[in-house]
């Protein structure tokens, strides 16, 4: 576990690039008993991440039902910071995402196998995250989880487990080198993790070498050019207009065919940036 230093839990090395399966049982006892005393939003959203990922290690000693009960208990807590009145919209929303993957995690836990079903489901439920949280304005600044749960809806739209992205943990993002830290990952084969990064316009931030980033505006410009007319837009609106889009097509709506091009071509960028990120991390 980690080192108490004046009352204050240090926490042991912890190996951002690695699945949760993998992490050693010291920093997950010592990353559960960080967040397990914890009440405000959040840190109740961060304590769920830790139960997710004390039930998905590998190297600890759990039964079956020992797993089963921690993802029970991290399903119960992303529920208590949805539904939480000072929980922020990005909370909110992060743990709306946590909730969406949990039975994917699940299956992870138990070596199931995740489906093209799977992938529709996320859609399906990610986009009702957006819808509810979406900004009211086009003129308000988008949220940086927007982006990146935008993507992570791209991804799923596949209908192919291959290209799922998942949302990265605390643990994932806690690195004391900011050139590791990542916003998701894409699974080749289920196992080898491939790390990404998603920002919505263009970022001086340099990350390592196994790191994909993905940047959405330039894309999302050249999808709308080729579909609507060509004139100058800004983040806030070519990013409402993308989400705005992934809801009516999952809830069941009719889309123009300039909508539908929209999100094949960006669906098919979803793509691009796996075959990327899996020549970045070669075996």
């Amino acid at each position: 576990m980690g080192a108490k230093t004046n009352n204050i839990l240090v926490l042991p090395p912890i190996d951002v690039l690695g699945r949760a399966e993998e992490a050693s049982p010291e920093v997950l006892h010592a990353r559960m008993r960080r967040n397990e005393a914890r009440r405000k939003p959040a840190g109740l959203f961060n304590s769920a991440w830790s139960y997710t990922e004390y039930a998905l290690g590998r190297q600890l000693p759990l039964t079956d039902t020992e797993r089963e009960w921690h993802l029970d208990v991290a399903q119960t807590l992303a529920g208590t910071v949805i539904n939480h009145p000072a929980t922020t919209q990005d909370t909110r929303l992060g743990a709306m995402v946590l909730s969406t993957f949990l039975p994917l995690f699940e299956k992870r836990c138990f070596d199931r196998e995740v489906t093209g079903q799977d992938a529709h489901d996320v859609y399906v439920s990610l986009a009702a995250a957006m819808d509810f949280l979406r900004p009211l304005s086009i003129d308000e600044p988008p949220q940086w989880r927007m982006t990146e749960t935008a993507v992570l809806a791209l991804a799923a739209r596949t209908g192919q487990a291959e290209f799922l992205l998942y949302p990265s943990s605390p643990r994932e993002e806690a690195s004391s080198h900011q050139r590791l830290n990542h916003d998701s990952y894409f699974l080749a084969g289920g196992s080898r993790k491939l790390p990404t990064q998603q920002k919505l316009a263009p970022t001086a931030k340099v990350y390592d070498e196994s790191v994909t980033m993905v940047v959405l505006a330039p894309i999302l410009e050249r999808a709308l050019y080729k579909q609507f007319e060509k004139r100058e837009y800004t983040n806030s609106e070519m990013l409402n207009y993308l989400i705005g889009a992934i809801i009516a097509e999952a809830s069941g709506e009719e889309l123009y065919e300039s909508e539908v091009n929209l999100l094949n071509h960006l669906t098919e960028a979803a793509v691009s940036h796996y075959y990327q990120a899996l020549s970045q991390n070669v075996a």
